[in-house]
Order: C-alpha cells, then sequence, then structure tokens
C-alpha cells in the first residue's frame, strides 16, 4: 500500500503482480531474441482534502497485459557487458471505476480499454553478480501508439457517453532485469 498527500489530493495504491512478468533471452555469437509476457493489476483511490472544494475523489481497477518480442545486440566486438535492444509488444490495459465530486458535480462510473503496440529501443548493461546470474539495468526510450474506447456514465441521471480516440505516447524508461542463464 502506497500513500501520498498533498495540497490537492490524497492517494492510496494497491498494485499487485498476479502473474509474475517473465523475460527470456537466446543469446547467440553477439546477438540475441529476447521475449516477454507480463500480466499485472493496480487498484488506486483518490480522496479530496477536506477544504477542497473543487476536487474529486474515485477509485479505480487497472489490469495491464503485453506480450512482446526484441533483439539485442553486443555493441562492443570483445566484450559483451554494453549493448543495444529494440523491443516491440502488444499492450492490453483494461480500467474501470468511478469518481464523484467537484463544482461540476461528477457522479460517474467509467470503463476504459487501450489496445495498441508499445516499442522501446535503448542501451543496457550486463554486470554479473554470481557465475551464472546477471542483473540488466536498462535505459531506453518508449514509445506507445494505440487506440482507447471510454465510456462514462452518469450513476443518477443514468446518461452514459462513448468515446473513441488514437493516443501516442513518448517517454524515457528504465528498466532492470534479474537474469539467470542456464
Amino acid at each position: 500500500m502506497i500513500s501520498i498527500v498533498s495540497d490537492n489530493i490524497v492517494l492510496k495504491s494497491h498494485c499487485s503482480l498476479l502473474a509474475a512478468d517473465s523475460f527470456f533471452k537466446y543469446l547467440k555469437n553477439r546477438s540475441a531474441f529476447r521475449s516477454l509476457l507480463s500480466y499485472n493489476e493496480c487498484h488506486l483511490k483518490y480522496y479530496a482534502p477536506t477544504g477542497c472544494i473543487d476536487c474529486t475523489s474515485g477509485e479505480s481497477n487497472n489490469k495491464d497485459f503485453r506480450f512482446g518480442l526484441g533483439f539485442q545486440s553486443n555493441l562492443l566486438r570483445t566484450k559483451e557487458w554494453l549493448y543495444g535492444f529494440a523491443d516491440l509488444s502488444y499492450r492490453n490495459v483494461f480500467s474501470s471505476g468511478f469518481f464523484h465530486g467537484g463544482i461540476a458535480g461528477y457522479d460517474n462510473s467509467f470503463s476504459s480499454s487501450t489496445n495498441g503496440l508499445d516499442g522501446i529501443i535503448g542501451f543496457g548493461l550486463k554486470l554479473k553478480l554470481f557465475e551464472d546470474i546477471f542483473i540488466l539495468p536498462e535505459l531506453g526510450y518508449n514509445t506507445f501508439f494505440g487506440s482507447v474506447n471510454f465510456k462514462t456514465t452518469h450513476l443518477i441521471r443514468g446518461e452514459t457517453s462513448k468515446y473513441s480516440y488514437s493516443q501516442a505516447n513518448a517517454n524515457p524508461i528504465a528498466k532492470l532485469h534479474l537474469t539467470i542463464r542456464f
């Protein structure tokens, strides 16, 4: 459980990894093929602080599924500790929940489904911990392109609105893999 308090919101989050992320790499000479599979769920609650007239409160449940393939290559001819990589994944995110409050008088439920492609390009280091156990810190740039279907329903009036739109994001990313060689 994580709690954050600021001037505008009180946030409580509980995220759990229901199925462990799996990362598989097959190395041949200076190149490697990578694959990944992950699924996780997160429950988020946020509250308006006392005395805030235009703040909203609510909660959401979020599910995130990814499946991807990638390529990796050592950048140094005789050393294998520095590599470049590129990954491409299918990603599905489903969210549902409610929010209420504010001057506008929100009292809505919502659901959102996002499908798209997630691409990462970057560099990594292979650091040896033990004979066959390595830690791989990676830095890169993540881009996402997808379609979003959003539905909201006013809980008192019963009015429903549906929206569909495209979404594109680009962000720096840092990952840390613990790898066992066998």
